[in-house]
């Protein structure tokens, strides 16, 4: 319970920090090219620390592994709350991707040296995503945004100080039984190169997510705007944790995977109309887009403890197998930004304005690549969880 508690709260504290990174650096006067450079190292952090965590794990003990990461991720977003030069805010950005990268494999690794099933630290995860952006838009709005970050920070020592209490588990560690990460993914990489191409198309959307929610304000009478933007994110982290704690939990992970890609396709087409609807009915569009966060917190639920699922439970490394979805999540956020960058530099070139609308390409991008997850694993994946081919 207590290692589930302490994912809930790091997930909170992450993801606060998180969606309003790119508002942070936007209010300090960075350029949107910078904020994708930044997105980009961020997730190249991540996926380098979620390769080696898991990787470590699975050859020895995770509880110190698990609390020297929300150490890290502690420090790295307390930060924030003062930095502003160029410098202090890559630091941030390197700090926040090791802390963040090493803890999720850690926890999963722990649970699994218990023989517990990994759903519910996942939907404690998306519980805290809810909890933390609902709340920490209120902070934004009540106090500031500095004190946001460190409320966020607070989050992750308490995390840490919760497992520092938590007894190891009994099992020993594989040790050099484990096999190597490059094995691992050959076994399983029909879980991990679909999901790559869902999330980075995702990817192009979520490095500018928090720009975008509020560009969708402009111009209309919006009530305590960052707590509608945390409004936003809490309803897609609701609607995941309890898919979690249901039907993500009891489905074959298979099919929950095959249903989390097709209703990313339609939930990622239906953003396409969050303007127009808004205009329709003469409302905000940011207020339209509360309702597409339902289907897209279905979609990622099913999708995300789907694969966590598939991928932990088979296999003897579970530590391994975790940290490879953070290097697909992170190399997805790296490629997908790079991807939203190009075709945002185009869109301004060329001058066209229908696409530069709202972030329209990120949007387009974001239907394609759900698309090309989806034709692969149903090319690949057939059934109940079985060995790769």
């Amino acid at each position: 319970m207590l290692r589930r508690f302490a994912r809930f709260l790091d997930a909170a504290a992450w993801f606060s920090s998180w969606i309003w990174a790119s508002l942070w650096m936007a209010e300090l006067g960075y350029s949107t090219s910078f904020i994708f450079g930044m997105a980009i190292f961020h997730s190249l952090c991540l996926a380098i620390a979620s390769l080696v965590s898991g990787r470590l794990v699975d050859l020895y003990q995770p509880k110190w592994i698990a609390v020297g990461g929300l150490l890290l991720a502690a420090v790295a977003i307390g930060m924030q709350a003062s930095v502003t030069s160029v410098l202090g805010i890559g630091f941030t950005r390197l700090l926040g991707g090791i802390g963040h990268g090493a803890t999720m494999p850690a926890l999963v690794a722990w649970l699994r040296r218990d023989n517990q099933q990994v759903s519910g630290l996942a939907a404690s995860g998306q519980l805290g995503w809810a909890v933390g952006a609902l709340s920490a838009g209120a902070v934004v709005d009540l106090y500031s945004l500095e004190w946001m970050f460190i409320a966020a920070a607070v989050l992750n020592v308490i995390a840490l100080s919760l497992l520092c209490f938590q007894p190891q588990p009994a099992a020993a560690a594989p040790g050099s039984k484990a096999r190597s990460p490059l094995k691992v993914y050959a076994d399983l990489k029909w879980y991990y190169i679909p999901f790559f191409a869902r999330q980075s198309g995702a990817h192009t959307l979520w490095a500018v997510w928090g720009i975008l929610l509020a560009g969708l304000a402009v111009g209309h009478d919006v009530l305590a705007l960052n707590t509608v933007i945390g409004l936003v994110q809490a309803i897609n982290g609701i609607v995941q944790f309890t898919v979690g704690m249901t039907i993500a939990k009891r489905w074959d992970p298979n099919k929950s995977i095959r249903f989390g890609y097709w209703i990313s396709v339609f939930t990622f087409l239906g953003f396409l109309s969050t303007r127009p609807i808004g205009e329709m009915f003469d409302i905000a569009p940011l207020y339209v887009m509360l309702i597409w966060q339902a289907p897209l917190g279905l979609g990622f639920g099913l999708l995300y403890i789907g694969t966590l699922r598939a991928v932990s439970e088979s296999c003897d490394e579970p530590g391994t197998a975790t940290g490879l979805i953070g290097v697909t999540l992170s190399s997805s956020a790296i490629f997908g930004p790079a991807i939203g960058l190009a075709f945002y530099s185009l869109s301004m070139a060329n001058g066209w304005e229908w696409l530069l609308v709202d972030h329209r390409t990120s949007m387009l991008l974001a239907v394609f690549g759900s698309l090309v997850g989806a034709l692969l694993f149903a090319k690949h994946w057939n059934g109940s969880v079985d060995e790769a081919e």
